[in-house]
């Protein structure tokens, strides 16, 4: 089950590292619109969501809570 986690884990991750290339392509367009702008916000919300469960599992196992 670990490895599915790991593999889990890193797809989040790694979603999140686009998700964040957006928004900072959004933010540095001068010309991007209000709905450039919320959706971006919206996508990096729900990543950051996902990049703290990620943190929180992972200090689970580690201290051995889970």
């Amino acid at each position: 089950m670990s490895s599915a986690a790991d593999e889990v884990e890193a797809e989040l991750l790694s979603c999140a590292e686009a998700v964040l290339g957006g928004a900072e392509a959004v933010l540095a367009d001068t010309a991007a619109g209000e709905a450039a702008v919320r959706f971006a916000l919206t996508r990096t919300a729900e990543s950051l969501r996902d990049v703290l469960r990620v943190a929180h599992c992972r200090e689970g196992r580690t201290s051995g809570k889970l």
